[in-house]
Parts: C-alpha cells; structure tokens; sequence
C-alpha cells in the first residue's frame, strides 16, 4: 500500500490559502493596480505582506508540484501520468475557461460602475456591456 504524505499535502494547502490571501492584498494594496480599490482601505501592511510571500510562496508551490509530478511519474510511469495530467487539469480547464472568463470580466466592469459612484441596480445593469465585446477573447481576434 501506498502511504500518502500528509506533510507535504498539509504543506500544499497553506501556500495555497497563503496565496488566497496574497490576491486579496491586491485590493488594499497602496501601489496602483488594475484592481478595484477604495482609497480608504488601503493600507501599507498589506504591500508588505504581499512582497514578503512573494518571495517564498509560488517557489514552493513548484517545488512541491513538481515533487508530486515525479512521484507521479515513477510510481505509475510516464503514459499514466500524461493521461491523469489531461484528466485533472486540461479537461477541467478546457470546461472551465470560458465561464470563468465571462464572471471575470463581469466583475472587474461592475466593481469599475461601483468606483465611478453608480449603484447596485445601475452598476449590474451596465456590467452587461461586456457581452458586446466577449468575441475578442478567441483566438482569430487575438492574433
């Protein structure tokens, strides 16, 4: 029987967790980014948090990844291991990428009606300009 190490699957979830926090800072960051911010909640600590786990936080998720994609690789071989990899993230990806693009922009049009002052109704409501312009995410416009 193979014994799964929970160390390093208890270590994965941190720098995740870590990494939710790290995209939140982005929002309450000082340094102008295209995030949405309110002048009001900014706050020093939150670049400091952002720039110190930085520093560690995506290299050890690699480093991590890729000691999971070796043992991958040695205990089932190199097919097996192309097909679980297509199965758990292209598959995944290739359902999800539209969705998540289209609740993306979304967002990032409503939370720009909320900055300009607009309300909640009048904010939704503008937000669905972005279906005007979703063609251009495929790859014919793009190039």
């Amino acid at each position: 029987m193979i014994k799964r190490l929970h160390s390093l699957d208890a270590m994965r979830a941190i720098l995740m967790l870590i990494g939710v926090y790290f995209h939140l800072a982005h929002s309450y960051s000082l340094f102008p980014n295209p995030w949405s911010q309110n002048p009001e909640t900014v706050s020093i600590v939150f670049d400091y948090f952002r720039e110190i786990s930085h520093y560690f936080r995506m290299h050890g998720f690699f480093l991590i990844a890729g000691f999971f994609g070796a043992l991958l690789f040695e205990r089932k071989g190199g097919r097996e291991m192309i097909l679980n990899r297509f199965k758990r993230i292209f598959l995944p990806l290739m359902v999800f990428i539209w969705p998540i693009y289209v609740m993306n922009r979304y967002s990032e049009e409503f939370a720009k009606h909320q900055n300009e002052g607009l309300g909640i109704i009048q904010s939704l409501e503008g937000s669905l300009t972005i279906f005007n312009s979703l063609g251009e995410f495929f790859p014919w416009v793009t190039i």
